[in-house]
Formats: C-alpha cells, structure tokens, sequence
C-alpha cells in the first residue's frame, strides 16, 4: 500500500493483495478530491470496468457505503452490520456492479473523511460467504497502515496542485519569474525565465544552482539569494 501511495497507478495491485488475503475476489478504493459528495472509484480489483464507470455517475451521498463509513471512522463496516442488505442490493452499486457480478457482500472502512478529501476501502463476496466478524477485525488492524498510505497520497497530490497554480501564475507575469532554494537551485521557472536562460546570456542553472557571467557575479548573486 505504501508503494500504491507514491504511485497511484499500482493501486489496483495493492487492492489484489489485500483482496486475496482476505479470501475476497473483489475490491475497490474510493477517492473524492472534494470531499464524500465527490467520492468515485479509482482503482479495483476483480470487478469489470464498464459497470464501474456507470457507477460512477451515481450520486454517492445517495448510495450506501459513503454514509456508513463516515458515521464510524477508524471501524470496518459490512452488509447487515451498519449496512441493510436490501439497501445495498437496491443501490446503484447494487444493481450496476455487485448483482451482476455475483457479489453480495461488503467489508469496507473509511480511511479518510472531511470536507475536504474522502477515502474508503471496500470488499465484495458472493453470497455464500459473508465476512465473519474476525475479519473485519484484520482489517481494522490494517487501517492504520491503508489511512498513512492514503494520507501520503493525498499530501503528494496537494503539493501537485500547489505547484500547478504557483507554475500558472508565475506564467502570467509578464517578466522573467524563478523561485529559487537556499543555495540558488531553480525550484520553479516561468516560461520567460526559461527562454533567458536558454539563451546563456549571463544567466545560467548549474549543477549547483544559477551562475552569472563570471564568478564576483555569481557570488553576488548567491548572496542576495
């Protein structure tokens, strides 16, 4: 999971492991940017893709799942325990996902729940077997590790985005833009910038950081930095 973490694209792997040690033959990991009125899947294990991209249009607030984690952080909630089967079965992942696919069961837990950002981990089963309760302990033992994993993530894609926007405004300014580090090294450079420096004509990025023309400049320049 912490691997999953740094590169969201092995989540699905991630999924598979922990599926497969719970005797589950699928599982999926819900993510909403915005918080649990924008929670969506983005990464599964053992349940097919098109059925999934219609659930994704559903209305998660209106669905089952996000409101049962969200009402018991840091425990594990399953179908007939926080859960009512017939809701499930009712539900759009119900009828879009799980039935066709010959899932009835759910195990799942929130791993993060605020305004701000969601996350939530969920297993199916098929109806011959239900998840016995020392299960949903294993993976209450697990959600420490499953909630660092999402929170690193979520970290990762905050700076991201900061970057992003910090990259775009530097854009619009109409001069020559670089944010630099303590020792002179480029940390953001504005497409300007970029076209000065391309040109070597007395600005340069070293190894080591910006170098003027010579050294007195360079370190005049360091030292203003």
């Amino acid at each position: 999971v912490y691997e999953a973490s740094l590169h969201p694209e092995s989540w699905p792997e991630a999924l598979a492991a922990l599926a497969c040690w719970l005797e589950a033959p699928a599982a999926f990991l819900q993510v909403g940017l915005g918080g649990p009125a924008t929670a969506t899947v983005v990464a599964s294990t053992g349940i097919e893709v098109t059925p999934l991209l219609a659930y994704r249009a559903s209305d998660p607030l209106r669905e089952p799942l996000v409101p049962a984690v969200c009402h018991h952080p840091d425990e594990t909630v399953r179908d007939g325990d926080g859960i009512q089967p017939e809701e499930l079965a009712a539900s759009e992942l119900g009828r879009l996902v799980l039935v066709p696919a010959g899932l009835t069961h759910v195990l799942g837990a929130s791993l993060a729940c605020d305004d701000a950002f969601f996350a939530a981990v969920w297993l199916a089963r098929s109806e011959a077997r239900p998840f016995t309760a020392s299960e949903c302990t294993a993976l209450r033992d697990l959600l420490p590790h499953l909630q660092r994993a999402v929170a690193i993530q979520r970290r990762i894609a905050e700076a991201e985005q900061q970057a992003a926007a910090t990259s775009a405004a530097l854009n619009r300014i109409a001069l020559g833009a670089i944010v630099v580090d303590s020792e002179a090294r480029p940390l953001l450079v504005n497409r300007l910038a970029e076209h000065i420096l391309d040109e070597h004509d007395g600005l340069t990025v070293t190894p080591i950081g910006l170098a003027a023309a010579n050294p007195t400049a360079t370190a005049a320049l360091r030292k203003a930095v």
